[in-house]
């Protein structure tokens, strides 16, 4: 059984704003939602959380939106890193798609297919669900966009995974250069 375990991106700049970061778990054919928060949040907790959400589950990597202000987290990421004693396993992404196409693209088949499990008494997964209802109509889509950014990397480490190191009967030149030291 393939498991892989991603927090997506966190979006936030310095400034108080709407957040949407979730611990997403991918086994085989379903994605199932670990842990979400989804909420108004200073950048300190907004990092407390993240480090909860990382002592929790053990991400293999915590994903970050670079697009905009976020980058401007950095610092304060580093400051609390010294403060909890590591730093979290963090990974820029960058999203130059339209956010709604985007979203469309990646999760309605897997949604409309109920490859996406949520967690029926969760607060976070309660709005998410909202947010997902009214992607099209409703103001907020931070939720939904962390989950498009999980699923897609968590797909990506498991095609990775399935597919394995290259495979080559050719010797490569590197290779024969490399064996003479």
């Amino acid at each position: 059984m393939v498991r892989y375990r991603a927090t997506p991106k966190c979006e936030a700049a310095i400034k108080r704003e709407d957040v949407g970061y979730l611990c997403l778990e991918a086994v085989r054919v379903y994605q199932s939602i670990l842990a979400a928060r989804i909420r108004r949040e200073t950048p300190k907790k907004l990092i407390a959380g993240m480090y909860s959400i990382y002592e929790t589950f053990s991400p293999v990597a915590m994903y970050w939106e670079d697009n905009g202000q976020q980058d401007l987290m950095i610092d304060v990421w580093d400051s609390e890193a010294e403060k909890y004693g590591m730093p979290l396993p963090l990974k820029p992404i960058h999203n130059a798609e339209n956010k709604k196409l985007r979203i469309e693209r990646i999760l309605f088949p897997l949604l409309e297919n109920h490859k996406i499990r949520f967690h029926p008494h969760d607060p976070d997964q309660r709005l998410l669900k909202e947010q997902l209802l009214d992607l099209f109509d409703g103001s907020h889509d931070d939720g939904p966009d962390a989950l498009s950014c999980a699923v897609k990397e968590a797909i990506n480490r498991l095609r990775r995974q399935r597919q394995g190191p290259p495979k080559s009967a050719i010797r490569r030149e590197s290779y024969i250069l490399l064996r003479r030291y």
